[in-house]
């Protein structure tokens, strides 16, 4: 949740007559509209600084015996009607077919981010010179970019920034069709863009971050710098 918003969409057990009936949405108000201070039995603050997302402004919130309206459940597919009765107005896996939206950026993020540190790892080993070699008999040193060890580091990088784009567009295109279906109450496809969704944002992450640490450390001490956009990546 935003730490800056009067309202906020709540996920909360839904319990009718003792019964634990699952998970479900509700607009909540949080602040006083008049003094934006939070209202009885809600406590809420920043969650502080984030690593490499500091510009997320996530927060917590509790709540403490805080009543809503019934109103306020959001009721598109499911609702509770005046008599506590539970009915349900739809196909509840699209609400699990909209979730994986965030997975899917978050796989065309990875190689993105991978071949931003690759260009700046790269551009600086064109640029940045160290130890000069006997046999050119001047003083001039030799590019980063021009020692085996750098190449090997940078090659299998730059591969597999090519091979995760393909499919993380491949996948892109799986969800807009699984989007499309889901308009049509269809879900055929659901099941392996769940697969491929999960597994891809775990290897992908997973190789993307490795290979910015590569990079970063590739370029030595300036690696350190916040300058370089590296830490951040």
């Amino acid at each position: 949740m935003s730490n800056f918003s009067n309202f906020a969409i709540v996920y909360a057990m839904l319990i009718i007559d003792g019964k634990r009936l699952g998970v479900n949405a509700f607009m909540v108000q949080t602040r006083d509209l008049a003094t934006w201070a939070p209202l009885p039995g809600i406590e809420r603050g920043d969650i502080g600084p984030k690593f490499g997302y500091n510009s997320k402004d996530n927060g917590f919130m509790l709540f403490k015996n805080v009543r809503i309206p019934r109103e306020n459940m959001l009721r598109k597919y499911i609702e509770v009607t005046r008599e506590g009765k539970l009915v349900k107005k739809g196909d509840m896996r699209t609400l699990y077919g909209i979730m994986m939206e965030t997975r899917v950026f978050i796989v065309g993020n990875a190689p993105q981010s991978l071949a931003m540190a690759l260009n700046i790892a790269t551009r600086y080993a064109v640029v940045r010179r160290q130890f000069a070699t006997l046999e050119s008999g001047n003083k001039l040193e030799r590019k980063l970019l021009d020692y085996q060890t750098h190449m090997f580091k940078f090659g299998p990088l730059l591969a597999a920034t090519f091979a995760l784009n393909f499919a993380a567009q491949y996948l892109q295109k799986q969800h807009v069709a699984l989007i499309e279906e889901i308009g049509r109450n269809e879900f055929s496809s659901l099941d392996s863009c769940h697969y491929l969704s999960a597994g891809f944002k775990a290897v992908f992450t997973r190789i993307a971050y490795d290979g910015i640490d590569t990079s970063r450390q590739a370029c030595g001490g300036a690696g350190f710098s916040a300058h370089s956009g590296l830490p951040s990546l």
